[in-house]
């Protein structure tokens, strides 16, 4: 980037360090011209900051450097790739056609683990607060942000 060392950043100097010098990104950055105090370079950049800087100051380009994200260890599951406003009816469905991926430990998410549409982790599935059906014989409510807030087992009758 051919910037002076001391100048701030904006939203599209994000972008460009992204797209440019592959920094990572935590989440997608706006397109603006606004400069970026600490806080907004932490929240949508993957980064180290030297010095020590207030939340809401500028940061200038030179204190701010590349970190590489952990690699996230996501397990697969097989789920329903239609949303069901109900738990039984997620039961009823039956239909296992969408790979999923989530950071937990058991075969399918529980409670409290987020669900990801790719293997990478870098995207949630936006549940919209709806019921799914897994291949354990369960259904889990997703949240918007991809988060598991209920879990139901089914049952056959």
């Amino acid at each position: 980037m051919a910037r002076q060392t001391n100048a701030m950043i904006s939203y599209n100097d994000a972008q460009d360090m992204v797209t440019i010098e592959g920094y990572a990104f935590n989440q997608t950055i706006p397109v603006s011209d606004q400069c970026m105090n600490k806080v907004e370079i932490e929240t949508y950049l993957f980064c180290d900051i030297s010095g020590t800087y207030d939340d809401n100051q500028l940061v200038p380009y030179n204190r701010i450097s590349k970190r590489t994200p952990p690699t996230p260890s996501t397990t697969s599951f097989t789920m329903s790739s239609n949303s069901q406003s109900t738990s039984s009816s997620a039961c009823t469905s039956g239909n296992l056609s969408a790979t999923r991926y989530h950071e937990g430990a058991g075969g399918t998410p529980v409670i409290n683990d987020v669900v990801y549409t790719d293997i990478l982790a870098t995207t949630t599935l936006n549940g919209n607060n709806q019921w799914f059906y897994t291949n354990q014989d369960t259904s889990i409510q997703i949240n918007t942000t991809g988060v598991v807030t209920a879990l139901v087992f089914c049952t056959i009758d």
